[in-house]
């Protein structure tokens, strides 16, 4: 009992484990925004550090227009910067086209055609370009423009500003892959100190952001994002060192930039460790281009690395954070970079992954044998001590090692292995049940006993008279066998006889009333009303037939297999027909429901007469006369034991398909000839006997002992008027009219 439950928890544990490894979206997506809790519950402190956003803010758009504005403007905000000390900037966005607000390039727009007629050269030559002004103040140093590293952009790839050192193994295709860019116009791309990924997923700008590519490829060169490309440039650094793994390619453990390092996932991505939203990371850009800006703005952007980006909801850069913040885009930029200066790191190495699954694998073997062993309810206690444990460990490590352990798979995998072993023993429980019910229903019916389950008060004793078909089926030559066979063999024998010939008449709607020894008793129409059961009776007769040959030929005992018997198992089936008394019958302690009454002997009588009629199944008249479509022939009057007179029996030779056949048909006619030829005394008779004989070879080898039973020499039919009137219990003179 315990073997079976054991492999069955071990087998939802394993299942469990593969899907764990497999991590699918569900799963990871599950383990994420648990990660996303605790965050929510214990955000990074947020600390004054020389990292400031200059927000084009509603404020500013109010002061100074819509956007985009002049890149006059921007040139402006760039030298005030710069003059206010700032040790790099970071612009996020992109300058795509050239200026339209730019003189020069109004002027040569088509709609001011004829107004270029009136204004001479030499002014047109001189008028401002503000792409020039903006790339002469992005030229003085120290400043980093973005491109985006998705879309259906130019296919031709910037060239990298920064350089870049590896150790390790080759990791260039690690980090994500950049289908296209999209880029700035070249005179600001030229002058630019540096150039960084603006793009903060590989996939989609939608959804929470709980990770940010530090590295992009465009499997030729490494491209650093914003905020690293910010970084380099603040510290005066030409190059970028990546740690590749020391004994797989494809694989980054981390950056450096001059004296930072960073941990990574191994395809560059840095998870990321939100602050609250605070007013003092932001400086609105209408209080840098001020004619005189504040002290305090002053203070704020001296020394430290900023980056121009924009709050404004118009301009569509609004992200949500793992605090379920809405935050602009620009914030998570700046937000990486502070992670990085405080050196405050999320982590979640490999060998935290396999641990996990070590503890997984461990944790669900315990569920599953303390379920076994001890029951559901130690199992649950022990569950719920688990549970807490992988919550506070998990909760511990993020509060002082900063390590993000799933602690979610393990409590629903966990609950999961214990509903499904404690189902499994409720059910096993009601297995039992139903393994009883099974065996009562060897004795009762399925039809009776589904009758009982939905009405008990049907368990009484009594019965009722209905007209009903049975059958009686005996194993040929058993005696001799039985003497054979070791009684343990014998058994076995039976068994699987039995099983096999029982399960035809539950398919063909009969009741099994009881086995008897070596013999079979069943019958029909009781106790529900079963239409032609007399002819399911004789279709459940046939294919006993045709299953036992199947039995034979297969060595389906294992006689031959064995060395013990070489001839074939023989069965004999009688079937009889008629009116009988049905129902519990026994004590109010012990009943059977079982059928008696004359029809119940005349059918064992029939099942009698085929040991004289060396044929297997032999029907009464009632049943042939009501079983039409089926193949029979007349066998002549059984003068059976308790039967005063004597009646006329019939063979089944066969079903609907043998009925149509020519050879069933050709014998059928020779066999009325003889038997109108037996009951005139006609020494006819031998000659049709013996084209019975010949004509039944085709249609069923079985038929010929059954012919070589009737008289065959000359002399019977002249000497013994009722054509060798056999002694009882049986008498087949065959003295049925031609009419039959």
């Amino acid at each position: 009992m315990r073997l079976p439950a054991l492999l069955f928890g071990l087998f939802c544990g394993v299942v469990l484990l593969l899907l764990r490894m497999e991590d699918p979206y569900f799963v990871r997506i599950v383990r994420e925004i648990a990660f996303d809790q605790i965050q929510i519950f214990n955000p990074r402190p947020y600390a004054d550090l020389p990292v400031k956003i200059v927000d084009i803010d509603e404020a500013s758009l109010k002061a100074y227009g819509q956007w985009p504005w002049p890149r006059s403007r921007l040139a402006e905000l760039v030298s005030k910067l710069r003059a206010m000390g700032a040790a790099a900037i970071a612009f996020d966005f992109v300058f795509i086209e050239p200026d339209r607000l730019s003189l020069a390039n109004i002027v040569d727009s088509p709609e001011f055609t004829q107004l270029r007629s009136y204004i001479p050269e030499s002014v047109l030559k001189n008028l401002p370009n503000n792409d020039q002004m903006f790339a002469s103040a992005v030229a003085q140093g120290g400043v980093s423009l973005g491109f985006a590293a998705l879309g259906d952009g130019d296919r031709s790839y910037p060239p990298p500003k920064a350089s870049f050192a590896a150790t390790g193994e080759k990791a260039l295709d690690a980090p994500p892959r950049m289908s296209a860019v999209t880029r700035n116009v070249a005179v600001l791309e030229d002058v630019a100190t540096g150039l960084g990924s603006i793009s903060l997923s590989p996939e989609t700008s939608e959804g929470t952001l709980r990770r940010v590519p530090l590295l992009w490829s465009d499997g030729r060169n490494f491209y650093p994002s914003l905020a690293l490309e910010a970084l380099r440039i603040a510290q005066q650094e030409q190059t970028i060192v990546i740690f590749g793994a020391k004994d797989e390619p494809g694989i980054i453990e981390g950056v450096r930039v001059g004296q930072f390092e960073v941990p990574t996932a191994r395809n560059g991505e840095m998870w990321l460790y939100y602050s609250r939203e605070v007013p003092q990371r932001y400086v609105s850009a209408k209080d840098i281009l001020a004619p005189e800006p504040d002290l305090k703005v002053r203070q704020a952007i001296d020394g430290g690395i900023i980056f121009v980006g924009t709050s404004a909801v118009g301009l569509l850069d609004i992200r949500t954070s793992a605090r379920g913040e809405h935050i602009p885009g620009v914030s998570v930029h700046a937000q990486a970079l502070e992670q990085i200066l405080s050196k405050d790191f999320l982590t979640r190495p490999d060998w935290l992954e396999a641990m996990e699954l070590v503890l997984l694998g461990l944790t669900l073997v315990m569920i599953v044998t303390v379920t076994i062993y001890l029951g559901p309810i130690y199992s649950l206690v022990f569950g719920g001590a688990v549970a807490a444990a992988t919550v506070f460990g998990a909760y511990f490590s993020f509060l002082y090692a900063r390590l993000l352990v799933d602690f979610t798979f393990p409590l629903l995998a966990g609950a999961l292995v214990y509903l499904l072993m404690t189902a499994y023993r409720y059910l096993t429980t009601d297995r039992d049940k139903r393994l009883l019910r099974g065996a009562f229903a060897h004795y009762v019916a399925p039809s009776i006993l589904k009758q009982i389950e939905k009405d008990p008060g049907q368990v009484r004793i009594g019965g009722e008279v209905r007209d009903i078909s049975v059958m009686f089926l005996d194993v040929r030559s058993f005696t001799s066998l039985s003497e054979r066979l070791s009684p343990t063999d014998l058994v076995a024998f039976l068994n699987r006889l039995f099983a096999e010939m029982t399960k035809h008449v539950v398919r063909n709607q009969g009741t099994l009333d009881k086995y008897i020894g070596d013999s079979i008793m069943a019958f029909w129409n009781a106790p529900t009303n079963i239409p032609q059961h007399e002819r399911l009776a004789c279709e459940a007769a046939l294919a006993m037939r045709a299953e036992l040959k199947t039995l034979n030929e297969q060595d389906g005992f294992q006689f031959r297999q064995r060395g013990v018997l070489d001839e074939p198992i023989g069965i004999a089936t009688g079937i009889a027909s008629g009116e009988a008394c049905v129902g519990n019958i026994g004590s109010d302690a012990l009943f059977n429901y079982s059928a008696i009454g004359d029809t119940v002997n005349v059918a064992s009588r029939v099942q009698d007469a085929c040991r004289h009629l060396a044929f297997d199944i032999v029907v009464s008249e009632s049943v042939m006369l009501a079983s039409p479509g089926l193949a029979f022939l007349y066998a002549g009057e059984g003068n059976l034991k308790g039967k005063t007179g004597r009646l006329p029996l019939y063979i089944l030779v066969g079903g609907a398909e043998l009925l149509a056949n020519e050879n069933f048909t050709a014998l059928k006619e020779s066999h009325q000839k003889l038997v109108g030829a037996i009951a005139r005394n006609d020494i006819m008779a031998v000659s049709l006997l013996a084209d019975c004989v010949r004509l039944s070879a085709p249609v069923l080898s079985e038929l010929r002992a059954f012919y070589e039973r009737l008289p065959r020499r000359e002399d019977d039919f002249k000497v013994v008027p009722d054509l060798v009137r056999r002694p009882p219990p049986f008498d087949s003179g065959l003295k049925k009219p031609e009419t039959v």
